[in-house]
């Protein structure tokens, strides 16, 4: 049995992780995400610091998503991933289980972008990982455009524009 494994991906505040909990409850997938990793991490580790928690919340998002895949789990794999680091390591273990990979790319404009990480900010609801940043300094493999993913469908889905969970529940329905 093959997972069929659901990739959301895109910059900060593109609307990734509110697109990915309502699929998760519309879909009944459980959702592995990176920001869920570093909460935990930063719960039980206050003294960790968010420079640390990064490259460790990526390493356990990887292996949970490979202990899924092996296990022929269907689920949503949701993070701002890193190119082509993050292809790499996703096309290996796609291909190594037999996992079916679909992504869907969250995008809005860069001023909603940074509205949008300004209040998560602001709000301090998420401390250690929402932290002030400027957009223009993401380095180049920030997740700018989707994964380079080869033979994978992919929605490009505008968070601004109209009902992001309809749009996105459409086309998995269309794909299936």
């Amino acid at each position: 049995m093959s997972s069929q494994v659901l990739v959301i991906s895109g910059l900060p505040a593109s609307g990734k992780t509110t697109l990915a909990e309502a699929l998760t409850t519309q879909l009944h997938l459980p959702l592995v995400t990176r920001d869920g990793f570093k909460s935990v991490l930063f719960e039980y580790l206050p003294d960790l610091s968010p420079e640390g928690a990064g490259p460790v919340s990526f390493g356990l998002m990887w292996d949970v998503a490979e202990l899924n895949m092996q296990a022929g789990t269907d689920f949503i794999l949701e993070t701002h991933f890193y190119r082509p680091q993050s292809e790499n390591i996703l096309s290996a273990m796609a291909t190594k289980h037999g996992a079916q990979l679909t992504q869907i790319y969250c995008h809005a404009p860069l001023t909603e972008l940074s509205r949008r990480h300004a209040m998560r900010v602001a709000s301090g609801q998420r401390p250690g990982i929402d932290r002030p940043f400027d957009y223009a300094k993401l380095s180049p493999q920030a997740c700018w455009e989707p994964l380079a993913l080869v033979d994978v469908p992919l929605l490009r889905l505008d968070t601004t524009d109209g009902d992001m969970l309809a749009t996105a529940l459409k086309w998995l329905r269309e794909l299936h």
